[in-house]
């Protein structure tokens, strides 16, 4: 009798009950999920909540993500969750937004432990002088008047078909208000410093998914191309109906392509070793 080969997935992130209504398939078919609430503001991701490992939900404290002040203490942090799997054990990480930049920095410390890589509405480079500038401008528009700089990042990072949905609204509007202006500011100063992983990514050759919202305005559709030109050999998935927010926009199909990327690594996984 042949033994199943389970897998572990990192995604970073989505909260998981804004998910679950809309795709309940997210937990069944995803043997772990490291997931942190959302709050983007100009692609941030803050404040870890719950692990998903061996089937079940774990609490995760999240005062230390709340508290780090670089994408690398995100990528550790991320990394203790996972880093008692045995060797043979397939791992994929993915990252949505900030959490693609914690992604590669946590398989730029570790080359190869990963199988699998998921970029989705991120990026690979780095901050340019005019990107700088708009980051600044956002810190001190967060300073001044927070509350109405979050309805105006929620609007601006969801497709128009979705101005309407106030579910959707309410649910991004309380998970931002919960991790507040000061965690905000912190990690936007954390990604105008990230590193730049561009170079050893153009030479990896695993299994990868480059997916983003067609009507993306945050992490335009730009990045994502030049992601697929370092990772020729990626599945591509283009959300047409979806801005940067895909994981709340369309998280079934996220959902579906990341099960199936997880899928691919336990298979390349075990041709390698067979």
């Amino acid at each position: 009798m042949s033994q199943e080969r389970r897998y572990s997935f990192e995604f970073f992130p989505t909260k998981t009950d804004a998910i679950e209504p809309r795709a309940p398939e997210w937990t069944a078919r995803l043997a772990a999920a490291y997931t942190f609430n959302l709050a983007d503001n100009g692609g941030l991701t803050l404040s870890a909540d719950m692990i998903y490992r061996d089937k079940q939900w774990l609490s995760v404290d999240n005062r230390d993500v709340l508290t780090q002040d670089s994408i690398g203490a995100m990528a550790d942090d991320a990394w203790s969750c996972v880093a008692d799997l045995p060797a043979d054990q397939p791992l994929t990480v993915a990252g949505f937004s900030m959490g693609g930049y914690v992604a590669l920095e946590l398989m730029a410390r570790h080359p190869d432990r990963v199988q699998a890589l998921g970029m989705v509405d991120s990026a690979a480079g780095v901050e340019t002088p005019e990107s700088l500038v708009v980051r600044e401008k956002t810190i001190g528009a967060l300073e001044r008047n927070f509350a109405r700089t979050v309805e105006g990042i929620i609007t601006f990072s969801l497709h128009p078909d979705h101005a309407g949905d106030s579910a959707l609204f309410d649910g991004m509007r309380a998970m931002m208000h919960a991790v507040g202006a000061e965690a905000a500011i912190r990690q936007t100063r954390a990604l105008m410093q990230r590193r730049d992983h561009r170079g050893w990514l153009a030479q990896w050759r695993r299994p990868a998914l480059v997916l983003c919202g067609r009507a993306d305005k945050v992490t335009p559709p730009a990045a994502s191309e030049e992601l697929m030109r370092l990772l020729p050999h990626a599945r591509q998935c283009w959300i047409e109906s979806a801005g940067h927010q895909t994981p709340l926009e369309a998280p079934a199909i996220v959902a579906a392509e990341l099960a199936a990327l997880a899928a691919a690594a336990t298979s390349s996984s075990s041709r390698a070793s067979g």
